[in-house]
């Protein structure tokens, strides 16, 4: 309450100098605090007051703006008295005008206030309505989307879930055509490790339940691995043989797939007859074929000769067959020399040696030296066993033209008996030393091998045993095998010692042999023909005078060099 009509005056008309008249009045703040108005600028009044701080009264001094001083004080409504040394009517008269403008005032002050704060309610309101109603909408919307994404997934899943029981029927009832399948309809809803993984648990699943083994997932996803090529990488023991038969199995018997459509190859005689046993446990007879890479080989190819290699610690057939083409060159008066020249000049030892013949032994004793030996013949090839090298020797000392494991065609294989002597087309006599007798799959493959010559009459089929050898010895063992041969017409005159020297005298197998052997081989990598080589020969340029020299006498042999390369 506003206690002093100079105070109420400066309040009422708000200018400086009323205010300023005010300085030295009391005022009563709103909690009841007394001060006193000290100092008044344009802005600012400056109350000091009392305050009780510890039970000690303390005076401060605050600053107040003009404009907020009714907010810190009492409202200021009509005063009920005031003070003034003269109270008079006139006095009276002249401030309810102004108290009365002054309630005016305010009263539509609050009223403008009110207005304007239930305007701000409102739009408030408003605002609040429709942002509730916005919230409201995503709330909604978010809902919807929710519960599509949900049908979707669910839709998917159905899809999914009836794609997967089609591909296990389609691994139940036609397993080589899932792949395509699932390339054509599933991809979109089923990952092709999905894919794999369902193919594979089939797969363990089949082969646990029909061939009583247990294969992990990798090895299932390899036994049903159909589509394209595979290659499969694991350590030894690590269970590739199982899968490879498994494998088999599973093709033939779960795919249908006909056993010769199927063709499993092994490195080695061992792993093939391992897997083939394998495999009749469940298939009986009814198996694919089991072979190993070279049978492959010898299957395409067909070959009615023997194929010329040189063994490591054994027949060296290459290498003699090479020397022989020499050998025949060096009897031939038109080439001697040449080649008599080109050896003096780099192989005078190797000459020297074919000179002499004979080695370092005298014909005699190389023929006693040579029948000693146990499986190593007359002609200086190698045999399987020793029975085998005395029946060679026989036929090299009678003079009867053979081959040695010749070829013939057997149910798809190449079936190659240890001696034939032919006699005429297609016809002749074919010998075979059944060295194992005793061993029960051996003495099947005797009784085989006897029922497929008897379906060849123009062929005649001797056989020999160890029996005879072991328990008569070579002499009668030959007589048994000039009886049998003469039977059939062969004439069986021995030859002299002499006659089987000429036979054999070929020396061993040279440094010069091995060195021309070498120069073919390396020809042939190159796939130079006859004319090429002659042409390199006349356009190299030697670097030094032995090299000129050298080439000179390689002139003069050139035309051996290229019969050598082409024979």
């Amino acid at each position: 309450m506003i206690s002093n009509v100079l105070l109420f005056y400066a309040y009422a008309d708000n200018r400086l100098d009323r205010w300023q008249e005010a300085i030295g009045l009391a005022v009563q703040f709103t909690n009841d605090t007394w001060g006193e108005i000290w100092d008044v600028d344009n802005e600012f009044l400056h109350i000091r007051f009392v305050s009780i701080i510890g039970n000690q009264p303390v005076i401060q001094s605050v600053k107040f703006e003009i404009k907020d001083f009714a907010e810190r004080f009492q409202d200021m409504e009509l005063p009920t008295v005031l003070e003034s040394s003269v109270e008079n009517p006139e006095f009276r008269l002249l401030l309810e005008p102004k108290v009365k403008k002054l309630q005016d005032c305010k009263r539509e002050e609050k009223l403008r206030l009110e207005a304007e704060r239930k305007e701000r309610l409102e739009k408030e309101l408003q605002k609040r309505a429709r942002l509730e109603q916005q919230r409201k909408e995503q709330e909604r919307l978010r809902l919807v989307k929710i519960e599509e994404e949900r049908q979707e997934l669910a839709r998917r899943e159905a899809e999914k879930q009836t794609l997967l029981q089609t591909l296990k029927e389609d691994f139940e009832q036609d397993f080589l055509n899932a792949e395509n399948f699932y390339q054509a309809k599933c991809t979109e809803h089923i990952t092709f490790k999905e894919y794999q993984a369902e193919k594979s648990n089939y797969v363990q699943s089949w082969v646990k339940s029909n061939l009583n083994s247990s294969p992990d997932l990798e090895q299932a996803a390899a036994i049903g691995a159909v589509e394209g090529h595979i290659q499969v990488v694991a350590r030894a023991g690590s269970g590739k043989t199982s899968t490879l038969v498994n494998r088999a199995l599973f093709l033939q018997k779960h795919c249908s797939v006909a056993p010769n459509e199927m063709l499993i190859l092994a490195f080695n005689r061992k792993a093939a007859e391992e897997i083939r046993e394998r495999l009749t446990l469940q298939l009986q007879d009814s198996i694919t074929h089991v072979m190993t890479f070279h049978a492959l080989a010898y299957a395409l190819v067909h070959p009615e000769e023997s194929i010329l290699f040189n063994e490591p610690d054994g027949q060296q057939n290459k290498a003699q067959a090479l020397q022989t083409v020499i050998y025949k060159y060096h009897d031939n008066p038109d080439v001697y020399e040449k080649i008599r020249v080109l050896m003096m000049a780099h192989f005078r030892e190797d000459w020297e040696r074919i000179a002499w013949s004979g080695y370092d032994k005298s014909p005699e004793e190389m023929l006693d030296y040579r029948r000693s030996l146990q499986r190593e013949g007359l002609d200086g090839n190698y045999y399987k066993s020793f029975g085998e090298k005395v029946i060679a020797n026989f036929l090299l000392e009678h003079n009867i033209q053979y081959k040695y494991e010749r070829n013939f065609w057997w149910n798809g294989i190449n079936y190659r008996p240890d001696f034939t002597i032919v006699t005429g087309e297609n016809q002749g006599i074919v010998i075979e030393y059944f060295g194992l007798e005793g061993d029960p799959d051996y003495d099947i493959m005797s009784d085989a091998k006897r029922e497929y010559w008897r379906n060849y009459p123009n062929w005649h089929f001797v056989e020999l045993s160890p029996t005879t050898l072991r328990f008569e010895g070579v002499e009668d063992f030959c007589a048994l095998l000039k009886r049998c041969l003469e039977s059939y017409g062969i004439k069986c005159d021995r030859l002299s010692e002499d006659e089987i020297w000429k036979k054999i005298k070929l020396r061993a197998i040279d440094r010069f042999t091995k060195v021309v052997e070498g120069f073919i081989q390396r020809c042939r990598k190159l796939s130079l023909t006859c004319e090429k080589l002659a042409s390199l020969v006349d356009i190299h340029k030697c670097a030094s005078t032995a090299s000129r020299k050298s080439k000179v006498k390689s002139q003069k042999s050139k035309v051996i060099w290229s019969k050598l390369f082409s024979d």
